[in-house]
């Protein structure tokens, strides 16, 4: 008998236990889905007969030599993804970001790549990582200059801004935990900060003022471990996620163990949840993070908030 009538395919059916429903995976305009139908033998159709006016199938082709060789990645890695934004920046009311991200075409390697200008900025952001993926263990590395307009420097009871120079190294282990509809992973990385610190002198304060607060120069070492529990999907018509829900717990330490001119401690928690709207190509997502710090690293607004 035949059960369904789909002109597609039902693949991997499923019986309910009270043998009233059926359940199998088919393909629509969106892709593959799940779906469900009563499970009534009445309504059962006949099987139709196979077909017999299919063509004479082509002969066999000639049997074409295999040859095995290693894996080379550089003829196929190059950028797969651009990226231009225009938001405020931190000098001006615009900031240009190119971002671009190369790997191969097996996943091995990846290369992301970010550069903001802004016209009144002394000098441009940069962002370089490199990514290693072909062993159980991701490995990953990058290096930035970023050039921030600052407070906390005053000058005989005036506060004067002024330009910090953070040059960072990062280094990261991730191990990743893939299962159907679950991933999980753990990472652990480490920071050098290099922050330095470009203090002009107002010409309106006199020369014999005293410098009462100067500005956190220095160098910043800390590690972070965190463990990241994810349900989230994806899908062909949206930008990003569309269903289920991402939990992060991240730790974080530096101190005299990691060689850094401050102590810092905290302990973060961010979750999202992502729920597709009933009309195609939006979904609405949620985030709510919160976290912790203290140690003598006396910079407020260690935390910001923002993103998806």
């Amino acid at each position: 008998k035949q059960v369904t009538n789909d002109r597609v395919g039902a693949f991997m059916p499923a019986v309910s236990e009270d043998e009233k429903r059926l359940v199998y995976i088919g393909y629509g305009s969106r892709g593959y889905d799940l779906f469900a139908m009563p499970l009534d033998p009445a309504r059962h159709l006949a099987a139709l007969p196979p077909p017999d006016d299919r063509p004479t199938p082509p002969p066999e082709p000639r049997p074409v030599a295999m040859t095995h060789e290693k894996y080379d990645p550089f003829p196929t890695f190059g950028p797969r993804r651009w990226l231009f934004s225009v938001a405020p920046g931190d000098y001006s009311q615009v900031a240009f970001t190119v971002s671009a991200e190369s790997s191969d075409i097996v996943g091995h390697h990846a290369a992301p790549i970010d550069l903001r200008a802004e016209p009144d900025a002394p000098a441009p952001a940069v962002s370089i990582g490199y990514a290693y993926r072909g062993t159980r263990v991701d490995l990953g590395a990058s290096v930035s200059r970023i050039v921030r307009p600052r407070g906390g420097y005053v000058v005989g009871g005036q506060e004067v801004l002024y330009d910090e120079t953070d040059t960072s190294i990062t280094s990261s282990l991730s191990y990743p935990l893939s299962r159907a509809f679950v991933t999980q992973s753990a990472s652990l990385s480490f920071n050098a900060s290099f922050l330095a610190a470009d203090l002009p002198f107002p010409r309106d304060v006199s020369p014999y003022a005293a410098v009462s607060q100067l500005p956190i120069e220095g160098y910043l070492g800390t590690i972070r471990g965190s463990y990241t529990l994810s349900t989230a999907d994806g899908s062909l018509t949206a930008p990003g996620n569309v269903s289920g829900s991402t939990l992060r717990f991240s730790a974080l330490y530096g101190g005299e163990a990691t060689g850094s001119d401050a102590s810092l401690y905290g302990f973060e928690v961010d979750t999202s949840t992502y729920l597709e709207m009933p009309w195609l190509y939006h979904v609405l997502a949620l985030r709510a993070s919160g976290g912790i710090v203290d140690g003598s690293y006396a910079r407020r607004g260690y935390y910001y908030v923002g993103g998806y």
